[in-house]
């Protein structure tokens, strides 16, 4: 049953705007991170329709008129149906926060009743200059006269407003309020106005003049805050397992109102000049082993990836492990000698495909399994570097080098006396070599002297390299210096002198 009781009406609406309030403060809660942008619109089209002339349209007044009027006109029903056009005012996708509706009354009955009015959604196009009670266009009817029909209007009000007397009404902001214009925002098409109509239908004098939006200065004005919405992350970034060494790229594909602005962090900090839309990780390490996600914001708020793991594995856990046990790094050999060459290969999450040889970064053998043993030949002197690469069934590769050195025998050389000189005998000689380092060359242990094979002194094992001689045999003399590097190689040199007997007395010569 219907009432007038002010006080009554009263204590619904106050109980009313309770709820409303509750329910549009936590409906708000989650957009207070955006930036709300506030528009005001006028109605684009709106009409009074009239149960006495069902098929009469007003669509061009300063007024329309909502309520059941008094016994003196029959106290038949009016109605009015109003839209706005939200296209090129709310963009695409945008997040409708609040909706609110001003109405203002221009004109009351005499002896009025008070009422609640509704406003509700219509479901059906209809047009300004060709809506009727009987009709939302020309020679295409309501479902139901009046535009009350399942298929009209939604019974449910999206929002009331207890009118009285003259002035300003608003309709508040509901949940449904806000579905309405989201769904019209979302879909243009979809937009067909709101009914405005009394909940006191039944009762006399519920009818009240709304202005118009012919009316500049009084008509309807639509109340909508908005927000951009946030990005919307349509692409994750993947969890990731790289080797160290390896590069990792993570990427995100994020769609929104331009322009959209990218932050890359890593286990919750931000990484620094990280800020496109993808993240290029190149020769990873295990301290880059974590949690990667990207921040995408822009005018409406900001979005979150998900959390992608990167994994880094130690090399030493992937790659095949290879060992060089012969010849051991940094061992000499001597010139032509035969190297004996052993590897072994160990894999930990494949099989061995190949064990490839280099010397000096020329490839000359390559074998499948492992140990691997073979010798290498007749080495001519040089420095060699021995690579061994294994390549598993997973395209991993590992390698082992080591490096040795075949050496050139030492070269001495007889500096004093010089060849062929002739020396008195007994006399004091210092016989001196030198010694020559060519490439590779070993390092020298001693230097020995020998006069025709036989020793003369001890052996000099430091610089410089010298001998005290004293020739005691006349004639032809050979000096011999031999020098024995670490590795017992021989290089020697050899001079020939000439011993004589110096005379006491000059000879005579008589003519």
């Amino acid at each position: 049953m219907k009432t007038t009781d002010p006080k009554l009406l009263s204590e619904k609406r106050n109980a009313r705007w309770r709820i409303l309030v509750c329910v549009l403060f936590a409906a708000l809660i989650p957009e207070l991170h955006a930036s709300p942008t506030t528009v005001t619109l006028r109605p684009v089209a709106d009409a009074e329709l009239q149960q006495a002339q069902p098929d009469s349209n007003i669509g061009g007044n300063i007024t329309m008129v909502s309520g059941e009027l008094g016994i003196r006109v029959g106290g038949v029903l009016r109605r009015a149906v109003l839209r706005f056009d939200l296209a090129g005012q709310i963009p695409a996708g945008a997040i409708i926060n609040s909706v609110s509706l001003q109405v203002r009354v221009m004109r009351v009955p005499i002896g009025p009743a008070n009422s609640i009015f509704d406003l509700r959604r219509i479901l059906q196009p209809w047009s300004e200059s060709g809506v009727t009670w009987n009709s939302r266009l020309p020679a295409t009817p309501w479902q139901v006269p009046g535009v009350t029909g399942a298929a009209d209007s939604v019974s449910a009000a999206s929002s009331t407003v207890f009118v009285s007397g003259l002035g300003s009404y608003t309709f508040p902001s509901t949940p449904a309020l806000i579905a309405d214009v989201q769904a019209w925002a979302n879909d243009p098409s979809t937009n067909s106005g709101w009914l405005l109509i009394s909940e006191g239908e039944g009762i006399l004098k519920t009818a009240r003049h709304f202005a118009t939006h012919e009316d500049a200065v009084n008509g309807p004005v639509l109340t909508v805050i908005y927000t951009q919405p946030p990005p919307v992350i349509l692409t994750e970034p993947l969890d990731q397992t790289k080797v160290e060494g390896d590069t990792a790229t993570f990427a995100v594909l994020a769609d929104g109102t331009p322009p959209l602005n990218y932050q890359w962090q890593f286990n919750d900090n931000d990484l620094l000049d990280q800020t496109n839309s993808a993240l290029t990780l190149t020769g990873v390490s295990t301290n880059d082993a974590g949690f990667y996600r990207v921040i995408v914001n822009n005018v409406g708020g900001s979005t979150s990836s998900r959390e992608a793991l990167l994994t880094v594995l130690p090399l030493d856990e992937v790659l095949p492990r290879v060992t060089i046990s012969s010849p051991a790094s940094g061992v000499k050999f001597r010139e032509h000698s035969d190297v004996p060459v052993t590897a072994t290969v160990t894999t930990s999450n494949a099989t061995l495909s190949s064990v490839e040889f280099f010397t000096n970064g020329t490839s000359f053998a390559i074998f499948s399994n492992s140990p691997v043993s073979f010798v290498l030949s007749n080495l001519a002197a040089g420095q060699y570097d021995l690579r061994a690469r294994a390549t598993d069934s997973a395209t991993n590769t590992g390698e082992a080098t080591v490096s040795f050195r075949v050496q050139t025998p030492p070269r001495v050389a007889i500096t004093s006396p010089t060849a062929g000189l002739r020396l008195p005998i007994n006399s004091n000689v210092t016989v001196v070599a030198t010694t020559e380092f060519p490439t590779l060359a070993a390092e020298i242990t001693s230097v020995d002297f020998f006069e025709n094979d036989v020793q003369i002194g001890n052996s000099v094992v430091a610089p410089p390299f010298s001998v005290n001689w004293i020739p005691a045999t006349l004639g032809d003399r050979t000096l011999t210096a031999r020098a024995v590097d670490d590795l017992g190689q021989i290089g020697t040199n050899s001079i020939r002198v000439f011993v004589f007997l110096r005379e006491n007395s000059l000879p005579t010569v008589a003519i």
